[in-house]
């Protein structure tokens, strides 16, 4: 760990000493303390993904956030708030605190994801509408236009309280079941899509899609998720086109799906350590050929296939996948140091050019996936 970020580390691990952390809060084997420190990762999808860990503990990680409004380092501060605010609702032990912050907060961009913060957790709360008014009068414009987001937000009539829904069945099928949908919308027809994962929470269901191919030319490098509700037994499309690779794709596609919680992922995934720079090498140059044979569909199995060596993460919430397919960065074939423990070595070729960096390696399907790729420089 470098020296900055074990610094930063300690910093969060004293500032939580006054709390009462008998029980420690884990998340998917890391701590709350652990997913805390990540929120300033050099990262952004990083970033991203602790917040949606954090934002899963609800309440019980509302103590330990307010504390951390206070760190120094504004990276970490602003992802403080921006969690407080996927929590919500359960997060109105925080409103005090966040008023307080407002007082002496000197950056622009985390005074306006406090305000949104306070319009999402209860823009009604005491000294809240207060705040939203003398912020309109901010230097900073992006600020007077956070407050007016929260004035118009108390104008909001109050949603109709929905009646409790019967428990959600177990998923029918381990696998692909939307991928015919997605191919018959109309803005699709003809475009090669390529399916890398399913994300099923109750009654909803969302492909996640690299819609990029048509006429043997590559549209963009934009992942999209389109989002189905079953109903009469068929599964109809309620939000698509939902951008996940261009920012806040974690956040975007929970609010799609109702929820951050709940969530199952399905996809196939990993592959055997060993092989994992001649199979890039392989599916990459499938996808180029393909490409160059005007076979789209053909062109996005191999995609998919490729997608099957890298995390859910990169996969789905990051544009990183496309962008070194069209720059043909899997040929020739990367260099791997396999025997390193920990970060392991890498050398690639990339628009013609040597790079080198490390790779994290992680577990999917009881086999190895890409988790995480640092450039040197």
């Amino acid at each position: 760990m470098r020296l900055a970020g074990l610094l930063v580390l300690v910093v969060v691990l004293l500032a939580l000493s006054g709390c009462k952390c008998e029980d420690e809060l884990e998340v998917e084997g890391k701590t709350l303390v652990e997913w805390v420190s990540l929120l300033r990762h050099a990262d952004w999808a990083t970033q991203v993904e602790a917040q949606d860990k954090i934002s899963r503990l609800g309440p019980r990680a509302v103590p330990y956030l307010s504390k951390m409004v206070w760190a120094k380092d504004p990276t970490l501060r602003k992802g403080v708030v921006a969690t407080l605010t996927r929590i919500g609702a359960d997060a109105e032990k925080a409103i005090p605190t966040l008023l307080k912050r407002m007082k002496v907060e000197k950056v622009a961009s985390i005074r306006v994801e406090i305000l949104t913060a306070l319009a999402e957790i209860n823009p009604k709360a005491e000294g809240v509408r207060e705040e939203f008014t003398k912020r309109l009068r901010d230097l900073a414009p992006e600020v007077q236009v956070a407050a007016q987001r929260g004035l118009k937000k108390l104008e909001e009539p109050k949603p109709e309280e929905k009646k409790p829904e019967e428990p959600a069945k177990p998923v029918e099928k381990e696998g692909f079941v939307l991928r015919e949908q997605v191919a018959s919308i109309d803005k699709l027809q003809g475009i090669g899509v390529g399916v890398v994962a399913e994300v099923v929470r109750e009654k909803r269901r969302a492909a996640v899609v690299w819609p990029a191919i048509k006429d043997g030319k590559i549209l963009d490098d934009d992942i999209v998720a389109f989002v189905y509700e079953k109903s009469g037994g068929e599964w109809k499309l309620v939000q698509g086109n939902i951008g996940l690779s261009a920012g806040q794709g974690a956040n975007k596609l929970s609010e799609a799906l109702g929820g951050a919680d709940k969530q199952k992922v399905i996809r196939e995934c990993g592959v055997e350590r060993g092989e994992l720079a001649a199979y890039l090498e392989e599916k990459a140059k499938a996808f180029r050929e393909a490409l160059a044979a005007g076979d789209a569909a053909l062109a996005m199995q191999a995609y998919e296939e490729l997608s099957r060596a890298f995390s859910f993460r990169l996969a789905a919430y990051d544009d990183m996948l496309p962008e070194m397919l069209i720059n043909q960065a899997f040929e020739p074939a990367w260099k791997l140091d396999l025997a390193a423990k920990g970060l392991v070595p890498v050398e690639a070729t990339i628009k013609g050019k040597p790079v080198k960096g490390k790779l994290r390696l992680g577990t999917c399907g009881g086999q190895t996936v890409i988790s995480d790729m640092i450039e040197e420089k």
